[in-house]
């Protein structure tokens, strides 16, 4: 049950697991030749994962807290908020600020901010989609704008740096079920592009990418099963969970 995904500066890939904890893949020459994923202690689940602009791993734990966590043993070194209970995670790429959904227990994106300085709060309702159950976020590369997932219909919003009432920019195909999502890196062939990833609809697995205006729309991989989270390293490769 592959849930976060995130790849650090090095290129070692961190992959959240919902059964079996963490997992650490280090960067090889091509699949066959990959060293096999090791297993890293967790205390707790991780869901969603991200790399602050501190080179810190951050991690929403299934315990409702937030942590950072060492990349090395997988345990967290340092609790940084309780009480968020957040799925998906995105990083602000001119703040350092901390985006989370709340998936079931709401429509909302929550924000902490601080964290480059240590002195943390954090905002429960610093912006909504309306009528949704959020889960994957991502903002895009420039900072000004954040992109969240409808799980149940199909839904993409984009959010502004104010916050507040998301504006419907895409939906997908009934059934696509979109949850992680990830923007193209600037100077690669996806740049200009975001790319979401299904989970449990009739849809599931598949791959769409979508123009960062909301259109085209295009189908690039299928015949996969519960897609969940997505994301680009710093090399600009597409990454996905299956």
């Amino acid at each position: 049950g592959p849930t976060g995904i995130v790849a650090l500066q090095d290129g070692t890939v961190l992959v959240a697991d919902s059964v079996k904890g963490l997992y650490s893949f280090q960067p090889g020459s091509a699949c066959p030749l990959s060293p096999p994923a090791a297993t890293l202690l967790t205390t707790v689940i991780y869901f969603g994962l991200s790399v602050g602009l501190d080179g810190n791993v951050y991690a929403n734990g299934d315990d409702g807290n937030v942590y950072i966590i060492s990349p090395t043993t997988g345990l967290p070194t340092k609790t940084v908020w309780t009480g968020v209970n957040g799925l998906g995670m995105a990083v602000d790429p001119l703040t350092g600020d901390l985006f989370v959904t709340h998936c079931c227990l709401g429509p909302n994106v929550g924000r902490i901010s601080g964290i480059l300085s240590g002195s943390y709060t954090f905002n429960a309702t610093w912006g909504t989609a309306p009528n949704t159950q959020l889960d994957g976020l991502a903002w895009s590369c420039d900072g000004n704008t954040l992109l969240v997932v409808s799980l149940r219909t199909n839904e993409i919003f984009k959010l502004t740096r104010s916050g507040g009432t998301g504006v419907l920019l895409v939906t997908l195909p009934s059934g696509t079920e979109p949850d992680g999502i990830a923007f193209g890196k600037a100077g690669t062939v996806f740049a200009g592009h975001f790319f979401v990833n299904s989970e449990y609809g009739p849809l599931g697995g598949t791959v769409y990418e979508i123009g960062n205006s909301g259109a085209p729309v295009k189908l690039i991989a299928s015949g996969g099963k519960k897609g969940d989270f997505v994301s680009v390293d710093p090399q600009g490769n597409l990454l996905l969970t299956q």
